[in-house]
């Protein structure tokens, strides 16, 4: 990375504009913008929101005795592209919703999370919930003999004994599906994409036929 952005930032420093504009598009594009932490201060004993770049520290008090707390700066039922990481492997790549601040940084929570102060949480044990959801109390439990379906979104007869889950997890988030539609937006789970997240989810638990048989049976 050092030999790519060394020399555009020295010819930047010179004035080179053509530079400039490189470095930006490489700083967005390809390793992330460094956002900046949106603070605020409040007359409070608590922050709504801990800072999501640092949530092992102490809330900050100014000198007035005010909270110093982070805003966060997507809607509910969204979270930050990469808010804790200076390498945004989501830029770019995911549909962005525009934040309070005019930037192109928010992405809609996926079906199984809920998504307030920037960050995603998924959803409890055998839980589920739509997208775009903004609270635990969004989702919704399954009931006994049910288990979330593989993408979170509907409760279905119990599958998870009957396969290895985390391998047709990974196995699903592979699809090439993804490539042509995108998972958080409400055209992909409501119109045809859907019935084609069905479909790849159902070979790759035909693809456990050699361990686990009654797996593609169970789904």
């Amino acid at each position: 990375r050092a030999m790519v952005l060394l020399p555009l930032v020295l010819a930047a420093a010179s004035g080179d504009s053509n530079a400039s504009s490189a470095l930006r598009w490489l700083q967005e594009g390809v390793f992330g913008a460094e956002w900046v932490i949106t603070t605020t201060e409040r007359p409070t004993e608590t922050c709504t929101c801990p800072d999501p770049r640092r949530p092992d520290l102490p809330v900050i008090r100014g000198e007035d005795g005010f909270l110093k707390c982070y805003e966060p700066v997507c809607p509910l039922g969204s979270y930050r592209c990469c808010v804790d990481c200076k390498i945004a492997m989501c830029h770019g790549k995911l549909p962005l919703r525009t934040s309070i601040r005019g930037e192109d940084e928010c992405i809609t929570c996926f079906p199984g999370d809920f998504c307030q102060c920037d960050v995603y949480q998924k959803c409890p044990d055998r839980h589920i919930s739509l997208i775009g959801a903004s609270s635990d109390e969004d989702c919704t439990l399954c009931p006994v003999s049910m288990d979330p379906d593989p993408h979170g979104r509907k409760c279905i007869p119990e599958w998870r004994d009957s396969c290895r889950v985390e391998r047709l997890l990974s196995c699903y988030h592979n699809c090439k599906i993804f490539g042509t539609a995108h998972p958080n937006s409400l055209e992909f789970w409501n119109g045809p994409f859907y019935c084609d997240v069905w479909k790849c989810t159902m070979a790759c638990a035909k693809s456990q036929a050699d361990f686990r048989p009654e797996c593609a049976q169970a789904l």
